[in-house]
């Protein structure tokens, strides 16, 4: 009876072990995702609203479901684009701290041609500017 029941376990181990061997896993989407539910819970807890616990748990279910979806190259294939929008994203972050930071050092304009993101450096006075991506020559105050 014993050696039954052991068996019928082993088995059933096995069984659950295979099958979460073919689940997709964690990935940045999906962490992104868990964060995401944990910021909704804790800013629902902090404005008494308690109605953000709905999308707080749909995105808990959300996150579970990708985990243990077995359509691997799907959620790899999402996960891709998240970080391919993330990278712009951050990069766009990045380079505005980095403006904010180095306002007092540098002037930072457009060029009127291809808008291209230009600097240099502030008390220069007036000079000629020469675009970088466009070629166009033209005139701006420090």
């Amino acid at each position: 009876m014993l050696d039954k029941i052991k068996d019928a376990l082993s088995k059933a181990f096995e069984g659950a072990a295979h099958w979460f061997r073919r689940c997709a896993g964690a990935d940045e989407l999906g962490l992104w995702t868990l964060g995401a539910g944990v910021a909704l819970i804790v800013l629902g807890r902090l404005t008494r609203a308690g109605w953000l616990t709905v999308p707080a748990a749909a995105l808990y279910l959300l996150a579970i479901y990708r985990m243990l979806s077995h359509d691997v190259t799907r959620r790899r294939e999402e996960n891709r684009r998240f970080k391919q929008f993330t990278g712009r994203c951050g990069v766009a972050v990045s380079q505005w701290f980095n403006r904010v930071k180095n306002t007092r050092k540098y002037k930072y304009f457009r060029c009127p041609q291809c808008g291209a993101r230009l600097r240099m450096p502030r008390g220069l006075g007036e000079k000629t500017v020469t675009c970088s991506r466009c070629g166009r020559s033209f005139r701006k105050k420090a």
